[in-house]
């Protein structure tokens, strides 16, 4: 097939006349020649500042010395009638058309676009999802033309106008031309097969060049070979080239547009545009299962594109749930008319039962309430009840109650309750006996050290078994304060209060519990009395 490297030879050829306005000229005493924007057929694009209304505006001029003059100002007169029926977004807007002694212009807006031809020539194809999105806005201008009358006469990228991601379709009354030119020799294959063969152009026409377009963004190349030195541009009878690199979601879609006959295709825009979102939510499914390519349309934010998106998906799920409930509705129906001969079935057993059936379930179902209850008083009394006091030796864990020094080991503890005589201290004959601190002499101040008290007698054991490794005389005395039993680890009687507070510093030292020195008479410093109370 044919490549386009550049169509300015072409063009030039025909705009040599307009491609002469140079900048500063004024044309019709009113508009003064910026630059030139643009080459197009049937006249070149100029911008230009209008000198009454001090802004900016696009002409389009051509000028008397062309050789075909005539017929180009009657195209563009027809083009500045069919401007004022055709006011879109997507169209190119003619505001009105002259002539002076130059030639003859219109004034549109100041576009500043190029062709799409050439923006095809630098690119060769564009994004699948760009691709999509251009082959629409174009056919909604087309549509709305048709809405209104209009079909275009020569339906190709060099009639689409690009500034960015922007479009304009242009130059709807101006038929295809310089068909001779090698540069325009891919515009040939735009038109359909009636029209190369000298039928008008038609809404199905149309179609057909759409189509073309399609394949050209999506491909990179056109569907049928070009012919050089035949009156046909193209070979028909070939099958479409390069099929295969289309998606499969479009395959159906182009080939309804690309039918040979007239008949084959689709039968206007509207349809078009049907059929092209079908096949854009197909590729939508299709790309989703592999990965998240959807990107909102180039000039819609994202804001707005996901409020259409929730919009649309509301819809479906709304659908979907209501669909769901028919057939749940429907599914609980035919389930019920299944169960419902056994239901009625088992209740008729049921009626039909002895009375000591029902005398049987009731003692049943009585004993089991009565056993549960009982299980539940017999838990509540026995979690209300006092915990035994031990009085011989514990083997506790070290590891219960606060932490102690490294390389300290236990002894077997001493209890001492109030009211009670205090437990001979048992024997050791599997290690050396601690260092015993000298008795108090039967005279002077006596102190003892109250370390801490704990709701749990184990915790108090195992603090008193460590403070007794570091030969502190330390014992655990059970108190009952307010009617809750409460164990004390208390250290003493200790003469003198030196020797108290170095007491308190070690074990400050060893469990980092503060304790305080408290003092007690002499009288009542033995260990016997210490803590006992007479009856």
């Amino acid at each position: 097939m044919l490549w386009l490297r550049g169509n300015k030879a072409g063009e030039n050829s025909v705009n040599s006349a307009s491609a002469t306005l140079k900048s500063a000229q004024v044309i019709a005493e009113r508009y003064v020649i910026l630059r030139l924007l643009r080459e197009e057929p049937w006249g070149g694009v100029y911008l230009a500042q209008d000198r009454l209304l001090k802004v900016e505006v696009g002409l389009k001029f051509i000028s008397r010395e062309v050789p075909d003059f005539e017929a180009s100002r009657g195209f563009l007169i027809k083009e500045a009638a069919l401007a004022y029926r055709l006011r879109h977004p997507l169209i190119l807007t003619v505001f009105h058309g002259s002539e002076n002694r130059e030639g003859f212009y219109l004034v549109q807006e100041p576009y500043g676009g190029e062709s799409l031809l050439a923006r095809l020539n630098r690119l060769e194809r564009f994004t699948l999802p760009q691709a999509l999105h251009l082959l629409d806005e174009v056919g909604r201008a087309v549509a709305f033309a048709h809405e209104h009358g209009v079909v275009h006469q020569s339906l190709n990228p060099l009639n689409i106008l690009m500034e960015g991601d922007r479009i304009k379709l242009a130059n709807f009354a101006c038929p295809p031309s310089l068909e001779e030119q090698v540069g325009l020799l891919e515009l040939r294959a735009y038109n359909a097969p009636e029209v190369v063969r000298g039928e008008g152009v038609t809404t199905r026409a149309n179609v057909f060049s759409l189509g073309v377009l399609g394949f050209r963004l999506t491909v990179g190349s056109l569907p049928y070979p070009l012919t050089f030195d035949e009156a046909f541009p193209y070979r028909l009878e070939t099958p479409l080239a390069d099929l295969e690199e289309v998606p499969v979601p479009l395959q159906n879609f182009l080939l309804g547009c690309l039918a040979v006959e007239p008949g084959d295709r689709y039968p206007d825009i509207i349809s078009f545009l049907a059929a092209l979102e079908q096949s854009r939510d197909l590729l939508r499914g299709a790309f989703r299962e592999k990965s998240f390519l959807w990107q909102p349309k180039p000039g819609v934010s994202l804001g707005d594109a996901a409020k259409t998106a929730a919009a649309k998906l509301w819809e479906k799920s709304k659908i979907v749930s209501r669909q769901l409930w028919q057939e749940t509705k429907t599914r609980s129906r035919h389930l019920w008319e299944k169960l419902k001969p056994a239901a009625a079935q088992a209740l008729d057993k049921i009626k039909a039962a002895p009375p000591r059936f029902f005398w049987g379930l009731g003692l049943a179902l009585l004993t089991i309430m009565v056993l549960w209850s009982g299980a539940k008083l017999l838990k509540r009394g026995a979690s209300s009840s006092q915990p035994p006091v031990a009085t011989g030796p514990s083997t506790l864990p070290e590891t219960v109650g606060p932490p102690r020094t490294a390389g300290s080991t236990p002894s077997n503890p001493v209890i001492i309750e109030r009211g009670a005589p205090a437990a001979p201290r048992p024997s050791h004959t599997s290690q050396p006996r601690p260092r015993a601190v000298s008795k108090p002499p039967a005279s002077g101040a006596q102190y003892i050290i109250p370390v801490a008290s704990y709701t749990q007698l184990k915790q108090a054991l195992a603090l008193q078994n460590r403070l007794k490794a570091q030969n502190l005389p330390a014992k655990a005395v059970r108190t009952s304060p307010g009617g809750k039993a409460v164990f004390q680890v208390q250290v003493g009687p200790l003469t003198g209060k030196q020797a108290a507070q170095e007491a308190a510093r070690r074990i400050k030292e060893l469990e980092g519990i503060s304790a305080k020195v408290v003092e007690v008479s002499s009288a009542t410093s033995s260990p016997s009395t210490t803590l006992r109370r007479r009856p």
